[in-house]
């Protein structure tokens, strides 16, 4: 079996569209949320590539000056362009749409402890409604403290047995994963994409950490980074993911087929894929 751990549900990729795809590229499931801005272009991977050097270097304290400076105002600004980011992301619209399709898409809330509403109210809608499988935040655009405003958030999560996938940004507020950890000790907490800004620098944390996990999503990766990854951590706490539909962007159009191979060229048993692809996922959920 293949989950993808971290997918975005957008009007670019409709949920008839993400079902398709999945079923050429052999996904058997999708973990879904709603977008948290507005469409922005691909990157390019020149500055992908820049970015990656930076943030696994020793210049890793640049790097995250530079990534946290993209987020002004609420907004994404690239070169010069800005993006609204979402305030409050539109989980009606997706918990609807995971529900037409409950045997491939699973619903995370995306949830931003800073929104307009109490994040536990917004929790308690959302589990009222649909079969919430998990809680999706992003303190890198919602710019708010993760030991501080994610605790009430994070305690919930724990009391229900719901993984909370979290987005960190650069700054010591943003970023401060482990004083959220020590707080709410057994709190299954995914960090997206291996724990960018930070990277390797803190991929130490899993030793310390049960119910750490990780997950190899978006092109802010590459081979040689998930590769790095699995070396240092092994593959019991590692996600198979995409970020689309980010991450299925390629100039041949949406395809899932790249970063299933970061996973299948791994050298490693074939049984520990499996864990990557699924089986890590599974047990977070209780399977």
């Amino acid at each position: 079996m293949i989950i993808d751990s971290h997918a975005h549900l957008e009007e670019e990729i409709p949920a008839e569209k993400v079902i398709a795809l999945m079923d050429r590229d052999g996904i058997d499931r999708a973990v879904v949320f709603a977008p948290v801005m507005e469409p922005v272009p691909s990157t390019p991977e020149g500055t992908l590539a820049f970015f990656r050097f930076l943030l696994t270097s020793p210049l890793n304290a640049l790097g995250r000056k530079l990534y946290n400076g993209f987020v002004k105002q609420g907004n994404l600004e690239v070169k010069g362009q800005a993006y609204r980011i979402f305030k409050d992301p539109d989980n009606e619209s997706v918990g609807r749409e995971a529900g037409r399709f409950p045997d491939r898409l699973s619903f995370y809330a995306f949830i931003n402890p800073k929104g307009s509403q109490d994040p536990l109210d917004v929790l308690e809608e959302c589990r009222s409604k649909f079969d919430v499988k998990g809680v999706k935040t992003h303190a890198w655009f919602h710019e708010f403290d993760v030991r501080e405003d994610l605790l009430p958030l994070g305690n919930r999560c724990r009391d229900l047995g719901l993984p909370l996938l979290i987005h960190l940004g650069g700054s010591p507020a943003t970023g401060d994963i482990e004083g959220l950890l020590a707080r709410c000790p057994g709190l299954s907490v995914i960090l997206a994409h291996v724990g960018i800004p930070y990277f390797k620098r803190i991929w130490h944390l899993l030793d310390r950490y049960p119910d750490l996990h990780m997950d190899l999503s978006g092109p802010y990766l590459n081979p040689r980074l998930v590769n790095a990854a699995v070396r240092a951590l092994g593959s019991r706490r590692l996600l198979f993911g995409t970020d689309a539909p980010y991450g299925l962007r390629t100039p041949d159009g949406y395809t899932f087929q790249p970063m299933l191979n970061w996973v299948r060229d791994l050298r490693i048993p074939d049984r520990e894929k499996d864990d990557i692809f699924s089986g890590n996922l599974l047990r977070l959920w209780g399977g």
